[in-house]
Formats: structure tokens, C-alpha cells, sequence
């Protein structure tokens, strides 16, 4: 049971006062209903996994299957039994936010809208614009099989029309040709095109490597094309976690690709800031750049302007010009303290002497211990 003040501090004496029952299950209507409330997301990690996304427009329950804990490992050093997917991270909380209050009431009008979610895990996102009627429908991808299935069951819990969910893997030319084969196929009859919005959230982490990096990239340019969409574009949702490290690469990926980015300022969709300073930003196709043919100064100059909007969310996007030019640390570099090593010119390289007595004499061609 415990110490009954950290029971206080957690602001209840049981689980049952600090998580009451999940009404019953309600229709994607019905949980749009709701009272006003600021623009905030609460989680509450009961054993239902309720989620509430709250706009001033009114209050929307999600019903999410997903892990509620870190205190197991969720990724082995070998990269096995990854349950990434299983979590739910800072991006998918601030980006389901943002489509909860755009798409609050079903008001829309023109084209049909429809999502292919990236790495859906959850899939809290895709249901998210669904329920809060900022999509009609689309398809929640991920690669792992174990996160398609999460996905499938969170899509069923929510009573969601119209939301498929597959396979994807980024830069599988047949897995993205099947996933724009379904997305096609959900507009209703009759309409004669249909604006697509990619969703990625938490998919730019530190773990990436260039190649994955690049082939996430590709994969959001291949769903954008085409002329089944009279309208595209990709909301990118991310935690910088290694100081721009990862985002500036992914920012010259997005370049080259001839995509410009946007950001969606939280101020304008919640009163409270998103957890661990998570970015929204929109990726467009530059105009004249549709058919993929650019030339060196085209893509310089998209560079420069996605560049020039990182640096506004970071002051550390770019490092100093004297960091960049100094040359790496040798890890062989010799370290001396000054009580006991004397250290004179005319050493080749550089030296490492640990010794009680040591006397470095001038000449030694190569760098010595």
C-alpha cells in the first residue's frame, strides 16, 4: 500500500480515486461532443490507457492500448525486441493535439482529406484526425508487426470508419505502391481528387542512420506525387534529443528533396507548451520542383531557407564555425600532469607519459606511451 504521503502526493489514496472507470465506448460523434476546455492533452495512464484531447471547441476520449511504463527495456542492444511503438512519445501527443483542434466540429469543406501515418505505433495520430474530423479516413503504416497489430486494436477500440492498417517499410517501392493503391480508394464516390497529409511523429530520432534517414524522406516525396492528390503535404512532429545532430541532417534530406518546412507554432493550438519543446513543422513541395528534376542552386536555396527557420527554433541548430573547424580529438592524445611529467619540444606527435620518473628527451619521430 505504501506511505500514505506519497500516495497524497500523487494526488489520491488508491488507484481507483487517482483513475476512475473508462465510460463505455461511444460513437466518433459523440466523443467529439463535449464541454469546453482549454487546449491541452491530458493522458492518463490507467489500465483503460485513456487519452483526452481537450480545444476549446470541446473534448475528445481516445481508448489507447500502449505501454504505460519505461521501466523496461524497450529496445535490446542487438536492436531486438524493439517496443518502441508500444510507447507513447511527445511528437504523437503534441501532433494529435494540433489535428484534434484543426479538425474539431467536421466543418470542412472542399477536397476530402485523407492520412498516411509513418511509424504509426499506437496509431493515437491517424485515430485522433479521424475522430476530430480533420481526416476522412486513411492508412496507419509501421514496420514492425507487433506495432501493426497495437495499431489495428487501437483502431477497433475507437469505432473508427475508413482507417486500414499495413505494412510499410521506407523506401519499399511495392510496400509505398500498395499504401497509395489503398489511400486511393478511400475517397468517396464521386470525388474528383483528395488532398493527402502525411503524418510523422517521433520518426527523426538520434538511432538513425543517413540510409534511414534518406529512405524516410523518399518514402514521404513517393506518397506526395502523383495526381490523385490535388493537394500534399507531410506533418513532421519531433523531440530534439541530441542537439541538432540528427534534425540538421534531416533538414538537408528534406532539401534535397525539394521540400520546404513550416512551422506550426504551438501557441496557436495549445495553451500550454508540448512536452520536451516538441516541433510541428509542414513539408510542401517547393513549386516547380514536382517532377524531382533540380539543379545545384535550386536545392542551395532551399537549404538556406529551411536552414534559416531551424535556426529560429534553435539557437544551437548551427554549431560555432570554430567547433567545425577544429580538427577531432585524437584518442590517443597524451594526458600529463603537470606535478609529474616534463614535457619539452621537438616530439614528432604527440605523447603520453605516465610514469614516476619520466624524462622525454627531443627527437622521437612518432608519438610514443
Amino acid at each position: 500500500r505504501g506511505d500514505p504521503r506519497e500516495a497524497h502526493a500523487r494526488g489520491g489514496t488508491s488507484p481507483a480515486e487517482r483513475f476512475p472507470p473508462p465510460a463505455p465506448p461511444r460513437s466518433a460523434a459523440a466523443r467529439r461532443a463535449g464541454a469546453a476546455g482549454s487546449a491541452a492533452m491530458a493522458d492518463l495512464d490507467g489500465d483503460d490507457g485513456g487519452v483526452v484531447l481537450r480545444s476549446g471547441a470541446g473534448r475528445m476520449s481516445l481508448r489507447l492500448e500502449r505501454a504505460s511504463s519505461f521501466r523496461l527495456p524497450i529496445v535490446e542492444k542487438d536492436g531486438s525486441n524493439d517496443k518502441t511503438g508500444a510507447m507513447l512519445w511527445p511528437g504523437a501527443r503534441h501532433l494529435a493535439q494540433f489535428l484534434a483542434h484543426e479538425g474539431w466540429g467536421g466543418k470542412r469543406t472542399g477536397a476530402p482529406r485523407v492520412f498516411c501515418e509513418l511509424g504509426a505505433g499506437t496509431g493515437l495520430c491517424g485515430v485522433a484526425s479521424v475522430t476530430g474530423g480533420y481526416c476522412i479516413g486513411g492508412v496507419l503504416t509501421d514496420g514492425d508487426e507487433d506495432s501493426i497489430d497495437l495499431a489495428r486494436r487501437n483502431t477497433d477500440a475507437n469505432d473508427v470508419t475508413d482507417v486500414h492498417v499495413q505494412r510499410l517499410l521506407w523506401g519499399d517501392k511495392d510496400h509505398i505502391a500498395a499504401t497509395r493503391t489503398t489511400l486511393e480508394g478511400i475517397p468517396p464516390a464521386g470525388a474528383a481528387s483528395a488532398e493527402l497529409v502525411v503524418l510523422a511523429a517521433d520518426v527523426v530520432d538520434p538511432c538513425m542512420e543517413d540510409k534511414v534517414c534518406e529512405e524516410l524522406v523518399d518514402t514521404v516525396v513517393a506518397l506526395m506525387q502523383g495526381s490523385a492528390w490535388v493537394k500534399s503535404s507531410c506533418l513532421c512532429c519531433f523531440v530534439d534529443r541530441d542537439y541538432c545532430r540528427t534534425f540538421r541532417r534531416f533538414v538537408r534530406f528534406v532539401s534535397d528533396a525539394g521540400l520546404a518546412m513550416e512551422l506550426h507554432a504551438w501557441e496557436a493550438f495549445c495553451d500550454e507548451a508540448p512536452l520536451m519543446d516538441a516541433k510541428l513543422l509542414r513539408l510542401t513541395r517547393v513549386a516547380g520542383t514536382e517532377d524531382g528534376a533540380l539543379d545545384r542552386s535550386e536545392k542551395l536555396a532551399i537549404l538556406e531557407r529551411n536552414e534559416k527557420l531551424a535556426e529560429g527554433l534553435y539557437q544551437h541548430f548551427r554549431p560555432p564555425k570554430e567547433a567545425e573547424e577544429e580538427e577531432p580529438e585524437d584518442p590517443v592524445l597524451a594526458f600529463a600532469d603537470a606535478e609529474d611529467s616534463d614535457f619539452e619540444e621537438g616530439w614528432g606527435e604527440r605523447s603520453f607519459a605516465d610514469a614516476e620518473d619520466s624524462d622525454v628527451e627531443e627527437g622521437w619521430g612518432d608519438a610514443s606511451i
